[in-house]
C-alpha cells in the first residue's frame, strides 16, 4: 500500500503533468514590462505570488478538501473570485489537466466522473478546488496539500523564469532553498482561511497578468 508521502512525492514531481509549466502566472508578462530583471525582482515577484495565493486561491482548495459545501458551490465560487480572465483561463486550463493526470494515476471513480462534468462544461473544473477534492479523495491532510500546492507554485514559476533567461538553473535552485521556509510560514497560515476571507493582495500583478494576451510574442499560455 502506497504511503501519503509517496503521494506527495509523485504529485510534486515535474514529470506529473499536471499542465503547470505552460504557465507562467504572470511572470512574462512582468518581466515585458520591465517589472522582474534580475535575481532580486525575481524573489519580490515570487514572494507576492505566494502571498496573493495563501490570501486568495488557497481558500478554494480547503473548501473543498475540508469545508461543508459541495464541490460545484466551491467551482462557482472561484470561477466569480478569478475575475482576470487570463487567470480564470489558465485556472480552468490547469484544472482539467491536473484531473486528467489524477485519473490515470490513481485510477479513482469520482475523478473520472469529475473529468466529464468538466467536458460537458457542468462543472468550471478550476484548479484549486478540483486539486483539494483530489487530496481529499486520495486521504492527504490538508496542511500538506496546501503546502505542496504552494512548492509547485513556486517551482513553477522559477522553471519560467529559467526558461525566460531571467535566471540560470542553479539560481533558481538557490531560490527554491532560501523561500523555502517563506512559503512553510505561508502554508500554516493559509490552512485555516475561509471562502468568504479570499482576497486579492497584489493588483498591480493582476493588471500586469491581464495583459498577457497583448504581448506581442509568448512563451506562455498565462
Amino acid at each position: 500500500m502506497k504511503t501519503i508521502e509517496w503521494t506527495f512525492w509523485q504529485l510534486a514531481d515535474s514529470a506529473f503533468p499536471a499542465g503547470g509549466f505552460a504557465h507562467s502566472a504572470g511572470l512574462e508578462s512582468a518581466w515585458r514590462a520591465g517589472l522582474v530583471s534580475e535575481i532580486g525582482s525575481l524573489e519580490t515577484f515570487l514572494r507576492t505570488r505566494i502571498l496573493e495565493s495563501t490570501q486568495g486561491i488557497v481558500a478554494f482548495l480547503v473548501a473543498a478538501h475540508s469545508g461543508p459545501d459541495p464541490l460545484e458551490q466551491v467551482d462557482r465560487w472561484c470561477d466569480a473570485f478569478l475575475s482576470n480572465h487570463v487567470a480564470n483561463r489558465a485556472s480552468r486550463a490547469q484544472g482539467r489537466a491536473f484531473l486528467t493526470a489524477a485519473e490515470a494515476a490513481f485510477g479513482i471513480a469520482e475523478l473520472g466522473e469529475l473529468r466529464e462534468r468538466v467536458v460537458d462544461a457542468s462543472l468550471a473544473g478550476h484548479q484549486a478546488p478540483l486539486l483539494g477534492r483530489t487530496a481529499a479523495l486520495l486521504s492527504l491532510p490538508c496542511g500538506r496539500t496546501v503546502e505542496w500546492f504552494l512548492y509547485t507554485q513556486l517551482r513553477d514559476v522559477v522553471s519560467a523564469a529559467i526558461r525566460l533567461n531571467i535566471i540560470g538553473p542553479l539560481a533558481g535552485q538557490s531560490l527554491i532553498s532560501h523561500l523555502g521556509r517563506y512559503v512553510e510560514i505561508q502554508a500554516e497560515q493559509a490552512v485555516d482561511r475561509r471562502v468568504a476571507e479570499a482576497t486579492q493582495t497584489s493588483p498591480v500583478m493582476e493588471l500586469v497578468a491581464t495583459r498577457h494576451d497583448r504581448l506581442y510574442s509568448r512563451l506562455f499560455q498565462s
